[in-house]
């Protein structure tokens, strides 16, 4: 515990104003959704369910956890604050996380990171989940410009198939339209979206919001076809 504090201290003391404004912006959200804001949870001491995805560590500090449910959809949100080693040098990053619980439980595990200035903050993805591999080039049956430029589609080579399957037209269209520059996973029946600006915004909170829910819709009107 005692480390897990001075942590939690280091972080207060180097991010003190923006933690402040994001909080203020994430509690004021979530009051305005009808959601719950729990504030600062312990993954290690608190009786709740830790946000996986490839930003969960047993060093991480969760943040202003917000649970909720819109239009059906269960959400959560959290801002996360991690320390991690990048080749001889510690890195120290923010993410505002939002999962939302899909209805359809048999998708492959597909990640899609942001190419350009923000690829930066996804470097622990492939030292954690190496397994992704990239698959830009092997999806051509709806190859999109636009999304191939904005992003790098990372899934397991043996699943490119049903990738392909699962990244229809319309899909394709939308996510690169409404998410870049965050990124966007669905894995084990959830889907996240990362959000990592420094500068959170009520804009940019129901924005994602709004995109998530389409995408959690059309990825489960998939289980229909």
């Amino acid at each position: 515990m005692a480390v897990r504090v001075a942590t939690f201290r280091h972080m207060v003391r180097r991010f003190s104003p923006q933690l402040r404004s994001r909080a203020k912006v994430l509690k004021t959200f979530a009051e305005r959704m009808g959601f719950v804001h729990f504030g600062l949870v312990d993954q290690h001491d608190d009786d709740y369910e830790t946000i996986r995805g490839f930003t969960a560590s047993l060093s991480h500090i969760d943040s202003d956890y917000i649970v909720g449910t819109f239009e059906g959809y269960n959400f959560r949100f959290v801002d996360r604050f991690d320390s991690y080693k990048h080749g001889s040098h510690s890195h120290e990053q923010l993410w505002c996380i939002m999962e939302i619980e899909l209805q359809n439980n048999d998708l492959p595990h597909v990640f899609l990171t942001p190419t350009g200035r923000e690829a930066g903050e996804y470097d622990k993805l492939f030292t954690v989940q190496p397994y992704l591999q990239p698959l830009n080039t092997m999806l051509m049956q709806n190859h999109s410009t636009e999304l191939h430029g904005r992003y790098q589609i990372l899934a397991r080579t043996t699943h490119t198939h049903e990738v392909e399957r699962l990244l229809t037209s319309p899909i394709i269209a939308g996510i690169s339209s409404r998410f870049w520059p965050h990124g966007v996973e669905f894995n084990n029946g959830k889907l996240y979206i990362y959000i990592t600006q420094h500068r959170l915004t009520k804009t940019v909170l129901e924005t994602s919001l709004a995109s998530g829910l389409w995408l959690a819709e059309m990825l489960d009107e998939l289980v229909e076809d």
